[in-house]
């Protein structure tokens, strides 16, 4: 297969999936996070992913307000939501999502947002979204940078739009224009938001190390996972990345969340679903 990035045909090495016990992957740059052979990481950046919630009769804004009072007592560096917030059709009271995302207030600045393709299915949930997260001071990049200042370091963060289609030119276009694959020096890492996590493939290598946050796949939808086994109906039929950590470009790091919630009880078959991913 190959890989083409600014009109250059280039070897592209598909995603690779990354053992369940590296889960902190390397950060070289300036030395500022470093692990141990055993694993143990001396110091790292925490950052805490939230996905596909779906608020509706499956996932309460109970629930999600508990979780990100939780959130708010571990004092994370980033706070991350990849998209899909509510589910279109489900019942649910106005503005729901920021009452349950209300406590992330106390993290104002360190709260960042993209969209998932649910949240552009009509103009009317497209707006509630937007509404909710600027309500709760989080900020949503819609193919857009920010600077997340953190204990450790700089985080360049890029959030991209969900495309039906297009997705490459897209998502280089994005790149070019936003000067992403340019190093700062005083950055540590580039944290990319994309909510769907077949279009990793498409991002072009980075100059330092990168790591992509996804949801979408609800864990691969139907799988094998609570027998132990690795096995997902979406790993199997599309060969995409479905859940967990994988690598590509050596340092480009991807990693896939089960999501918080789903939109109905026909999917998500014995795979186990939450914030434990």
């Amino acid at each position: 297969m190959a890989f083409w990035n600014n009109g250059n045909e280039k070897d592209f090495e598909l995603p690779v999936r990354v053992p369940s016990v590296a889960r902190v992957f390397p950060l070289s740059h300036n030395n500022n996070v470093k692990s141990t052979d055993n694993g143990k990481q001396t110091d790292c950046l925490r950052i805490i992913q939230l996905t596909d919630i779906h608020i509706g009769a499956f996932y309460s804004t109970k629930t999600l307000a508990q979780l990100c009072r939780t959130i708010v007592e571990l004092d994370p560096d980033i706070v991350a939501l990849t998209g899909d917030y509510y589910t279109p059709e489900g019942d649910h009271e106005p503005h729901s999502l920021a009452t349950g995302l209300a406590p992330l207030k106390q993290l104002r600045g360190r709260v960042v947002a993209c969209l998932g393709n649910h949240d552009k299915e009509s103009s009317r949930v497209l707006r509630q979204v937007r509404e909710d997260l600027r309500a709760c001071d989080i900020q949503l990049l819609v193919d857009e940078t920010t600077l997340v200042d953190t204990r450790l370091g700089t985080v360049d963060v890029l959030g991209l739009d969900w495309r039906p289609g297009g997705v490459h030119k897209h998502i280089n276009e994005v790149v070019e224009r936003t000067r992403y694959h340019v190093q700062q020096d005083d950055t540590i890492l580039k944290l990319i938001l994309l909510h769907a996590p077949e279009c990793f493939k498409h991002i072009p290598k980075m100059p330092i190390e990168s790591l992509t946050l996804s949801g979408h796949t609800h864990g691969g939808q139907v799988g094998l996972l609570s027998f132990g086994l690795p096995w997902t109906l979406v790993g199997v039929v599309t060969g995409s990345p479905d859940y967990g950590l994988w690598r590509t470009f050596s340092n480009q790091y991807l990693y896939v969340h089960r999501g918080q919630g789903f939109r109905s009880l026909a999917s998500n078959f014995l795979v186990r679903m939450g914030v434990r991913n």
